[in-house]
């Protein structure tokens, strides 16, 4: 009967409206949308500068504070309340649960610092944007950005964002508070919006799937939260219903998290369900006592600045309008507070629950690589961990690869031999694809506005994805020589196989030293055991050149045994030079990074 009620009030309203009026609410409507892309742009900017400035400072900072949950706790609430976005952050966190730098229960101990971390973006909107008429100190802010903006060096420009990002986001705000007002004198739409707001648990409910459902769509809490205060602040959402959509923002920005888990790792995975589940159940706890923590908030306001937020009828003096937005504030933080409060004890059931909806697959172990997106709040910066640690560990399946190469090269039974045979063969294949998403990966990160650091990193990942993949078409060439040499027949002396082997674990050696450096930020990457690494390979190979040319002058080489004898000591070094490349490109990297700071 209400939704028909709801039909007729609409229709009846189109009938009787002639059409200027309609062209009014149509462009009433876009101002609203253009309104909220002004506040979504300025928090983009915003947060992306941050990361620029601060990014690496960032990871430092999770990386040292989570070795318990406390410190976990409020290494989550301080990087959520820098960058202003909890999505940046628990996408972050899925990243370095990936990458094996951070433990489950650390994880959700960041996420839950996260989630009050978040309520620092609805009071900034509400004392500000409201309370006060900051948009009046936009364009000035604008104007003081400009300098900034054509600096030449880019932590300048970086902040000259900032603060651009920073004036945008309150001018989209201002844009969006003054759409509502003339929305108000239209009793007949009034009352249709009213028709939804009076159907008693089912508007709650209704409002709480709208919240999560502009969350998920936009991809970001912070800009539901800023269209909710709008909306509690024109009095057209009462604030019952306009605490209802909070919640529902709480639902929806997990959904960021778990897209970014997909093909992510099982611990990352559980991070998100993890996420989920600590959102979930605070919605759940606080709608049981919905009515009754509403009145005790109303009561605390009554009591400290003499104004009740819920129990009144709407505000109409500006103060009074000013309170709703507060009040949603102190709703928002307060449901977090009590939420992380209970939940900081129950990490380790946490845990198990998460387990039990991700569980591994044995036997199934797969290597993966993805593209990390917050949502509306690019993580660009923070995403150069998650392709660092990616091409480690393309490395480190090069590196099993080569041991295949060398138990190969040992191996004369033919079953065993075939066995390793086709496992190099799905190494390479492996190898290609990795390699492959990897470069992708790399690609998105440089459509993106990255630091000059960040850009050089970028360029010195992209060379050593293109090296190691050499590396592995060597190993592969080396599976077929060796191949081809059994099939023939074809045996060297006792010389030649420890010479060759002598030269394949020296090798390994190397690659092994490569995965180390692969291992640590490219920063603080030291080559001295790489060289030296890369000259005992030289050394080796050329006494098995030497041997190789006395023999020949000595008449007792085999021509057929000599050409694969040289064949393999040729590639195997070839091996050696592509790993000397990858350290030579790192250690390039870091020099142009420390002449930049100086």
């Amino acid at each position: 009967m209400k939704g028909r009620n709801c039909v007729t009030l609409l229709s009846l309203y189109l009938i009787d409206t002639d059409v200027p009026q309609v062209l009014d609410i149509a462009v009433r409507v876009l101002s609203l949308l253009g309104g909220l892309g002004i506040f979504l742009y300025g928090m983009k900017l915003m947060s992306e500068s941050l990361q620029k400035v601060a990014g690496n400072r960032l990871r430092k900072i999770l990386s040292m504070m989570t070795r318990n949950k406390y410190t976990g706790f409020l290494a989550g609430l301080l990087v959520t309340g820098l960058v202003q976005s909890s999505s940046a952050t628990t996408v972050m966190v899925v990243s370095f649960v990936n990458a094996g730098l951070l433990t489950l229960s650390g994880s959700i101990a960041v996420i839950l610092g996260a989630n009050l971390g978040t309520t620092v973006t609805a009071w900034l909107v509400s004392l500000l944007g409201f309370k006060f008429s900051i948009a009046a100190v936009s364009l000035p802010l604008i104007g003081l950005s400009l300098p900034f903006l054509f600096a030449r060096r880019g932590l300048r420009r970086n902040w000259g964002e900032v603060i651009l990002g920073f004036a945008l986001l309150f001018l989209g705000l201002q844009f969006m508070k003054e759409v509502f007002p003339g929305m108000r004198e239209k009793a007949e739409f009034y009352q249709f919006l009213a028709s939804f707001t009076d159907l008693g648990w089912v508007s709650v409910l209704l409002f709480v799937f709208l919240g999560m459902l502009i969350t998920i769509v936009i991809q970001s809490s912070s800009a539901t939260m800023a269209l909710t205060l709008v909306l509690a602040y024109n009095n057209l959402v009462p604030f019952d219903l306009a605490a209802a959509m909070v919640l529902g923002e709480n639902l929806g920005t997990t959904i960021t998290a778990n897209l970014a888990a997909t093909v992510a790792n099982i611990t990352a995975k559980q991070t998100a369900r993890a996420h989920f589940l600590i959102n979930l159940i605070g919605v759940i706890w606080m709608l049981i006592v919905f009515k009754p923590f509403l009145k005790l908030l109303d009561s605390v306001f009554i009591f400290l600045v003499d104004d009740p937020i819920f129990s009144a009828a709407p505000a109409t003096t500006p103060d009074g309008l000013a309170m709703l937005p507060i009040g949603l504030a102190a709703f928002h933080s307060a449901f977090n507070l009590i939420n992380v409060s209970i939940l900081i004890f129950l990490i380790p059931q946490l845990k198990k629950i998460s387990g039990r909806m991700v569980r591994l697959r044995t036997g199934n172990i797969e290597y993966h690589i993805r593209s990390l997106d917050a949502g509306i709040v690019s993580v660009s910066e923070l995403s150069m961990l998650e392709a660092r640690q990616s091409i480690a560990q393309l490395g480190l399946i090069i590196t099993r690869m080569f041991s295949d190469v060398t138990a190969l090269f040992m191996e004369k039974e033919d079953r065993r031999f075939a066995k390793i045979n086709r496992r190099i063969s799905k190494h390479e294949d492996l190898i290609d694809a990795f390699r492959s998403r990897i470069n992708e990966f790399l690609t998105n990160l440089s459509a993106d506005d990255l630091s000059v650091p960040a850009s050089r990193k970028v360029s010195a990942m992209r060379f050593i994805s293109d090296n190691l993949e050499n590396i592995g078409d060597r190993c592969f060439e080396l599976s077929r020589i060796i191949s081809q040499k059994q099939e023939k027949k074809v045996w060297f002396h006792q010389e030649q196989r420890e010479g060759i082997l002598a030269l394949f674990h020296l090798v390994t050696e190397s690659l092994r030293i490569m995965n180390a450096n692969l291992s640590l930020d490219y920063d603080s990457v030291k080559p001295e055991a790489a060289l030296d690494a890369e000259k005992k390979v030289d050394e080796q190979r050329n006494a098995l050149v030497e041997a190789y040319l006395q023999e020949i002058s000595q008449g007792t080489h085999r021509a057929d045994a000599g050409n694969y004898f040289r064949d393999l000591y040729s590639i195997a070094e070839r091996i050696g030079d592509h790993v000397i490349n990858i350290t030579e490109v790192m250690l390039s990297s870091q020099q142009k990074n420390k002449r930049a700071k100086n």
